[in-house]
């Protein structure tokens, strides 16, 4: 979980945010967020999201994530948590 990863000193920061919004949700709405792991690099981990309302898509988005260490100077992802699916996106 995040807070071990933190508590080992890594931290992970959000550097990028980018959102496109398509249709206003409703308070009350039943609400699909789809995320996918775009991209995994040295130091960073890119992911991208939908937000579906049944067959209605309402967003667009994606995340950058940079490992930092507890300074705030980038470092290499620790390997717990490049599993074998996110390994095969380094290349």
């Amino acid at each position: 979980n995040y807070r071990d990863i933190e508590a080992a000193g890594v931290l992970l920061a959000v550097v990028r945010l980018d959102v496109v919004y398509k249709a206003p949700a409703r308070y009350d709405d039943v609400l699909r967020l789809d995320t996918t792991l775009a991209r995994v690099g040295v130091v960073k981990i890119e992911h991208t999201y939908e937000l579906w309302r049944g067959a209605d898509l309402l967003a667009t988005g994606s995340t950058t994530l940079a490992c930092l260490d507890r300074t705030g100077r980038a470092r290499p992802l620790p390997d717990g948590l490049l599993t074998p699916a996110a390994a095969r996106l380094e290349s």
